[in-house]
């Protein structure tokens, strides 16, 4: 189909005489002035006569900005171009004609707007489905079965700063096959990783899980409870994770082309590509897809993974099948080719994913893996929008999980509806078909970010903020709550408990009383360790680890662990600490413990201090090299020590804590000023 560009009818504007004044060009100016008549005089051989001819009259347009311009100027402004003829001004829009383009891979062609025009653009589109199955930009198809992670897609030469990852896994134990785990996508200094867990996407931006729907810093995320998108307006660029492992990246070949490369090819060039830029034929892409491994800190087995893997090693035998893929047996492949893909196939090759279906339950014998190739197929149907229902065909095998209250719906264009502030409001237009979890007929969601649909908006909300239907009662805050049926709003009454200012030891709790009255209270916080309990500022010492202490505090328990210095003696010569943990090798000098009277103005104690006592080696030695006495002087020291808490009693029932150093290790070491 052929598009004309959008056209304003030309505009005209008389110009009135012109002033006496300088006249600009985009390029010229000049001095004019008002014109006169100029008699000229013309003689023949017989006759002399005299006649007038006037001047030319001055052609120029004045535009609305105030600049005027000369006959035949052309200018530009916003989305028009502008003409001075005649006088006057003529005004055409800048939008040139063009054609509807046919794109690689089966790529539905997309009008686009720069500002101005409406244009026709191609999405480059790669895809990864199945154990896994990939399709490139270009539209070749091969087979890849490692389970680390590898390079999607990135710039040859950086300006967005974007790129997607594939984290593969082994999804069937025992088999040599892998799956799309999950996608890690980045963007300017962001990084969205989107992975499935039980048949769940979870979604995180920069490393905190999101809700949906989700936008920062120009990626916007969406989700229909079996697939995440995310969206980059700036780049238009769209990528997606199915919990059916597939993975699909589409970037618009008016800014990609000719700058990406990974396992998915140039963006409008070739498929296979080596690390170092070099191209190989179409037949390689399975041994140039391993020169793409990433970097991913939870595979340390990867840094072993094949590399630079010659074209000439021969390709992976296909898998022997037993049986063609019928409706009556159990290989769902059979959809692929059956009259439900009938209107697809006019618009869409599905021979590649009908390839990997019977591939992948071929090598596996796993029929649940038959789903991811059919969904993929299904997608790209409802790209050319033709909607497939093909779910229900499978005897429930791959049947989608909702969330309690959502139902699978297949082919919808936009989400839910949903309640704002107790008004209903339209859900997000998704611009093109798409499968997922959606509320049921007749109902709508009880807000953006819920997954609880109900029938009518109210303004009414719980204690957590979570939706009440009309006539809902509910208690909280020792309050009897209705949401009114006059004023769609919860109205409460009963009297309200004043919540308690808690000590630092102490945390707030609220406990339901029997008349379901939550009632909050100050407790004392503990610490619970080997089956005792501590209170704050307790410290205890567990024999089992004599090297660990323990303090109890606001948080939770502290530990710290003592480091011994390295010693080498005897057993018999080991001096053990009294905590059991370190030991010296100087029987002569070891801690020796004493009590001490620790007094503080009216508060007082008796507490076990130490003291490095022992015999050091002295003396003096000869010095074969100076020819003289050399003195040997060592002195027994502290060599570790500890920082102790003593509880002193005070007058009028009092305590006072004192913080005291308590040696736990002695050495000889060199005495002061030798």
């Amino acid at each position: 189909m052929t598009t004309r560009p959008e056209t304003t009818t030309p505009h005209e504007t008389t110009t009135p005489p012109p002033p006496p004044t300088t006249i600009t060009t985009t390029s010229i100016t000049t001095e004019t002035t008002t014109p006169t008549v100029t008699p000229t005089t013309i003689t023949t051989p017989e006759s002399t006569t005299t006649s007038t001819i006037p001047s030319p009259k001055p052609c120029y347009c004045i535009a609305p900005s105030g600049i005027t311009y000369k006959c035949g100027d052309s200018w530009a402004v916003d989305c028009f171009n502008y003409t001075c003829t005649n006088n006057r001004i003529i005004e055409s829009r800048k939008c040139l004609i063009q054609s509807k383009p046919t794109c690689q891979n089966d790529v539905v062609p997309r009008l686009v707007e720069d500002g101005c025009c409406k244009k026709w653009d191609c999405d480059c589109q790669c895809e990864v489905y199945g154990d896994p199955h990939y399709k490139t930009f270009s539209g070749t198809a091969y087979t890849f079965l490692e389970n680390c992670t590898y390079t999607l897609v990135e710039e040859k030469a950086p300006i967005h700063n974007f790129s997607v990852a594939v984290d593969n896994y082994n999804c069937i134990p025992g088999y040599k096959a892998s799956c799309a785990r999950g996608l890690i996508l980045k963007y300017k200094s962001n990084i969205v990783t989107l992975s499935i867990v039980n048949y769940k996407i979870v979604s995180k931006f920069n490393n905190m899980q999101v809700n949906f729907p989700y936008e920062n810093d120009g990626i916007q995320l969406e989700s229909t409870g079996t697939l995440v998108k995310v969206f980059i307006p700036a780049i238009q660029t769209r990528v997606s994770l199915a919990s059916y492992n597939e993975i699909n990246i589409r970037v618009p070949r008016s800014i990609f082309e000719n700058n990406t490369q990974g396992q998915c090819g140039v963006c409008g060039g070739a498929s296979c590509i080596r690390k170092d830029g070099r191209n190989e034929i179409d037949s390689c892409c399975d041994k140039t897809a391993s020169d793409w491994i990433y970097a991913d800190a939870s595979k340390p087995y990867c840094k072993s993974a094949p590399q630079n893997v010659p074209c000439s090693e021969p390709p992976p035998t296909p898998p022997p099948c037993s049986s063609k893929p019928t409706k009556n047996n159990t290989i769902l492949c059979w959809l692929l080719s059956s009259s439900i893909f009938d209107e697809c196939r006019k618009k869409v090759s599905l021979s590649d994913y009908e390839a990997a279906c019977q591939y992948d339950h071929c090598m596996l014998n796993n029929t649940k893996l038959d789903c991811s190739s059919i969904a993929r197929a299904a997608e790209r149907c409802m790209e050319n929008n033709i909607c497939v229902e093909w779910t229900k065909h499978t005897n429930g095998i791959c049947d989608q999980n909702c969330s309690e209250g959502l139902v699978y719906g297949a082919c919808r264009k936009g989400m839910d509806d949903y309640c704002q502030a107790g008004e209903r409001k339209s859900g997000h237009d998704l611009g093109e078909m798409i499968s997922g979890c959606f509320c049921p007929d007749g109902l709508i969601r009880a807000d953006k970010n819920s997954a609880k649909c109900i029938r009518n908006c109210t303004y009414c909300k719980g204690p957590n903020g979570e939706h009440k239907e009309i006539g809902e009662t509910w208690k909280y805050n020792c309050k009897n709550c209705t949401c009114s049926k006059s004023t769609l709003m919860e109205e409460c009454v009963g009297e309200e408990r004043v919540t308690p200012s808690c000590e630092d030891y102490q945390t707030l709790v609220v406990n339901n009383a029997t008349d379901s009255c939550e009632i909050p209270h100050c407790v004392n916080i503990t610490c619970e360790h080997g089956g005792q309990t501590y209170q704050i500022g307790d410290q205890w010492r567990d024999a089992k680890q004599p090297c660990h202490s323990y303090s109890c505090v606001k948080s939770g328990i502290n530990e710290k662990i003592q480091v011994c210095p390295a010693q080498n003696c005897l057993d018999s010569h080991k001096v053990w600490d009294d905590n059991k943990c370190c030991y010296t090798c100087k029987e002569s000098c070891v801690p020796k413990t004493s009590n001490k009277t620790i007094q503080i103005e009216d508060c007082s104690a008796v507490v076990t201090v130490t003291e490095c006592e022992g015999q050091c080696q002295s003396g003096s030695s000869f010095n074969s090299n100076s020819g003289s006495m050399m003195t040997i002087c060592k002195c027994c020291q502290p060599k570790t020590e500890e920082k102790r808490i003593a509880t002193l009693a005070c007058s009028g029932s009092n305590t006072r804590r004192f913080e005291y150093t308590y040696v736990t290790g002695c050495n000889c070491e060199d005495c002061p000023g030798k």
